[in-house]
């Protein structure tokens, strides 16, 4: 039988973190367009979003916030009057 849920409703706690606006570094290196291993090359770096770590780092989390505010950095002003 073939599984018919979203692929986010089959990660445990996808309803939740998406209720309190946390993602999985796979989903953000999904919605980026990047490698999940460039995330965690950016997080050594301290370049990137910014991050939740639980106790050790066993865990990683991006907040959409620090994710939508370091876009906002990444923005290049274009000169529009030319």
């Amino acid at each position: 039988m073939e599984n018919t849920e979203p692929a986010s409703a089959q990660v445990p706690g996808a309803e939740l973190r998406a209720r309190v606006g946390l993602l999985l570094p796979s989903e953000l290196a999904a919605l980026l367009g990047v490698e999940v291993r460039t995330l965690a090359s950016w997080r050594g770096r301290k370049v990137g979003p910014d991050y939740v770590a639980s106790e050790g780092g066993a865990r990683i989390y991006y907040r959409l916030q620090d994710v939508e505010a370091w876009l906002e950095m990444q923005v290049v002003p274009t000169d529009r009057a030319a």
